[in-house]
């Protein structure tokens, strides 16, 4: 089985799922989850460290301000 970070399966189709640490006590315990929209594990071993790159991109640039998990799902 192939190890896909932040990449699992939902039922049929496979979801990007990470968990808000920015260090701000209102994202304790909470996720972003975007679907992938495919079936196929090789499309999601291509999507998912490119949704997982441009995540970081976003965080890293949010760090000194407060992001809704709103602001990280656009």
């Amino acid at each position: 089985m192939v190890r896909l970070n932040h990449t699992l399966r939902r039922g049929a189709v496979y979801v990007w799922r990470r968990r808000l640490t920015a260090g701000h006590p209102s994202y304790k315990g909470k996720y972003v989850q975007i679907s992938l929209r495919t079936k196929e594990l090789f499309t999601a071993q291509t999507l998912g460290p490119l949704v997982n790159t441009a995540f970081n991109d976003s965080i890293k640039s949010k760090l000194t301000e407060a992001i809704t998990v709103q602001d990280v799902k656009t």
